[in-house]
């Protein structure tokens, strides 16, 4: 069962994808292991020019002007926009989990209780490109629990942390968080270029309490929760979704069936 309702304000997610490099398909399995990356990591790739989806305003804000405040004298001041250096918010080093999230409402209805997502081979080589190419690759498919075992660890850690959707709206954003708010700095992870809307991203981003990734976040994993596909050039991912109704006593249940594979258009 999904407990999609849970998720605040994306309550139609019922399913996500992870793509890793095969050599972390143990960790991630047998040991159950989270990792979060630095977003100022992005940086230095995109500073590097490696070839990758590197993104170099990556934790920041506006590009265009939304607020002024006043000042004592009178006068006003940006406090975003281009003289405030799109209000890099990186020395908080904020670091996420970052994955594909996809609700119900993308995938195509194929009859009332059938729904079909495809992501195409190209697609895919965008999302590889920075852990070594398709070939390289495997896909993760889990339910929102998996995110609920990851939430109520970071809970337990006593982390400050946030989780949605990412927004591609090239940061012509309006602060709804003081700005000097932990809030803040976690919000501005979730606003990227409209150039990645491809990426169709779910994070959760947490502030570090330390100027190092987490490297302790462990969640247990059970059997049933997950799904691996290694990828293969060339090859459309497909994920299958049947929904089974039923009645629970006196309210009505969902149960999500999901199967997934790999498929070549000839």
């Amino acid at each position: 069962m999904f407990r999609i309702e849970d998720i605040k304000d994306n309550n139609d997610f019922v399913v996500f994808f992870k793509i890793i490099e095969k050599k972390y398909i143990n960790n991630f399995l047998k040991d159950g292991q989270v990792y979060f990356g630095l977003l100022d990591d992005y940086r230095t790739m995109e500073s590097e020019g490696q070839q990758n989806i590197g993104d170099s305003y990556e934790a920041s804000l506006t590009q265009k002007v939304q607020i002024y405040i006043g000042t004592n004298d009178s006068d006003f001041e940006e406090i975003h926009g281009y003289r405030s250096g799109n209000n890099i918010r990186i020395n908080a080093k904020q670091c996420a989990f970052c994955c594909y999230g996809v609700g119900l409402k993308e995938f195509k209805k194929e009859s009332e209780t059938e729904f079909l997502l495809e992501i195409p081979a190209a697609l895919l080589t965008e999302l590889c490109k920075d852990k070594g190419g398709v070939e390289n690759c495997a896909i993760i498919i889990f339910d929102d629990e998996f995110i609920h075992q990851i939430l109520d660890k970071l809970k337990a850690k006593k982390f400050s942390y946030m989780s949605k959707k990412v927004s591609y709206d090239d940061y012509d954003y309006i602060p709804q968080f003081d700005i000097h708010s932990k809030e803040y700095s976690l919000d501005c992870c979730f606003h990227k270029r409209s150039k990645y809307k491809y990426q169709n991203e779910f994070r959760i981003a947490v502030l570090n309490k330390e100027n190092a990734p987490i490297k302790d976040l462990y969640v247990d994993v059970t059997s049933n929760q997950l799904q691996v596909l290694e990828l293969k050039n060339g090859y459309d991912f497909r994920c299958e979704i049947s929904v089974d109704a039923h009645e629970m006593g006196k309210i009505c249940g969902v149960e999500f069936g999901i199967s997934c594979s790999l498929s070549k258009k000839e």
